[in-house]
């Protein structure tokens, strides 16, 4: 019976420690994935002016932002991201007498020719959540290369000239040795115009020429061949160096990188399975397997606070798992009524091999040496005073050694030891009561 107990005690001991060290890996489970950052959902991301930083303590659970450069460039009708290119120029102008013509290719295709002009506008923005360095370069190309083109261009930045000026248009070419950079705030865009003309004549004299001749000559070839100009955009951006994610209005974007209630939950739930496996290893540890034996009581109840060992008919009572400290153990008859009282201490002892006594005040002390894990107690009654008989004594350690008045007796070959009143310990340190 006292052995069926003794391994339904350790059963529930056993589950409650499993349960424990469960509640401790989904402890770590949580905490790994708050650390981690948020699980697998989409991260919050708050916006903080300067004013409202996290600093100290709440630093931890807040990171800049994952930056996300992204640059728009877009015309009226089209935007892209890279580069473009675009189609500028008219396909009708309208001669020095004021008499509109269309040039036309052969396949019907409309063409440039001399008198057109025209401007053309886009715009650079940044769409992104860092600011951005970028770089913009234009490239004219014209069908007829061995030509020189009497195209003139200007280009401008919102209201500062790029190429040419007010007062001033550039060739053409220079478009193609122009580069612009520029920075973009989060949220700001910057516009571009190019203006350009193909006048009917430039320059002077042997110039003024040669420059009808070959407005003449491209003029010609509009109407017979496939003459296109098209500029190239070409742009490239990055994030600023240094720069971190921000919105519109200038606050610093940040997003969670411990999700403060996940990690207290998490915290939480480790710090109360590591004080309950900590509890219970205390627990565990300051208990020891009393038994004893006070002949002539059978059937008597020997107790301590709300424990009962009913004695059996030789007068041995037990209790499997004793703290450690102070205790009264209370014989009682079959009616309940008390009969002696037995006030002790158990004090776990490194000096001690077996177990050795010591009266203190009204309260008898029992030195239990470290190893030892069970002890066996020879009991009288005098009067109403239970007394321990200290020169009668059994005690078993982990290893399985009994310890005696007599000395210590090891264990068999099969690991087994015994008492002389039938204490009996197996080879993997339980203990039974030999039944006479």
């Amino acid at each position: 019976m006292d052995s069926k107990k003794s391994k339904n005690h350790n059963i529930s001991i056993w589950l409650m420690a499993f349960v424990l060290i469960l509640l401790i890996l989904l402890s770590f489970a949580l905490l790994a994935s708050s650390l981690k950052g948020l699980t697998s959902k989409e991260k919050e991301v708050i916006a903080l002016s300067s004013n409202e930083e996290p600093s100290g303590f709440f630093s931890l659970f807040y990171k800049h932002a994952k930056e996300e450069p992204e640059l728009d460039a877009h015309d009226d009708n089209v935007s892209w991201k890279t580069s473009t290119d675009v189609d500028l120029f008219k396909t009708a102008y309208l001669d020095p007498s004021g008499k509109l013509i269309t040039v036309e290719s052969d396949d019907g295709a409309k063409a440039i020719a001399p008198g057109t002009s025209n401007d053309y506008h886009f715009s650079l923005k940044n769409t992104g959540n860092v600011s951005l360095d970028y770089t913009l370069n234009l490239e004219g190309v014209f069908e007829l290369s061995d030509r020189k083109l009497p195209f003139e261009v200007r280009l401008k930045k919102d209201n500062e000239w790029v190429v040419g000026a007010d007062d001033t248009w550039s060739s053409v070419y220079e478009l193609n040795d122009s580069v612009e950079k520029g920075t973009l705030s989060v949220g700001k865009y910057v516009g571009y115009t190019l203006e350009w003309q193909w006048p009917y004549e430039s320059g002077e004299d042997d110039v003024l020429f040669l420059n009808d001749i070959n407005d003449t000559a491209i003029g010609d070839a509009s109407a017979e061949m496939d003459v296109d100009f098209r500029l190239f955009i070409n742009v490239a951006a990055e994030a600023t160096p240094q720069a971190v994610a921000m919105d519109e209005n200038g606050n610093i974007l940040y997003e969670e990188s411990i999700n403060p209630s996940a990690l207290v939950t998490g915290l939480s739930m480790l710090t109360g399975g590591l004080l309950g496996l900590l509890l219970l290893l205390l627990f565990w540890r300051r208990r020891i397997y009393v038994t004893g034996l006070l002949d002539g009581y059978a059937d008597y109840s020997m107790k301590y606070k709300r424990k009962e060992s009913v004695l059996s008919a030789y007068g041995r009572f037990v209790f499997e798992h004793m703290p450690l400290g102070k205790r009264s153990l209370v014989l009682c008859d079959t009616d309940g009524n008390e009969l002696g009282t037995l006030a002790l201490k158990l004090k776990r002892d490194s000096d001690t091999e077996g177990i050795r006594f010591e009266e203190d005040d009204d309260r008898l002390i029992i030195y239990i040496g470290k190893k030892i894990k069970a002890i066996e107690l020879y009991l009288e009654l005098n009067n109403d005073v239970l007394a321990v008989l200290s020169d009668k004594w059994a005690a078993i350690d982990k290893d399985q050694n009994v310890y005696s008045p007599e000395g210590i007796k090891e264990p068999d070959d099969d690991g087994k030891n015994e008492t002389v009143a039938g204490l009996m310990v197996d080879e993997h340190g339980r203990f039974e009561i030999r039944v006479k």
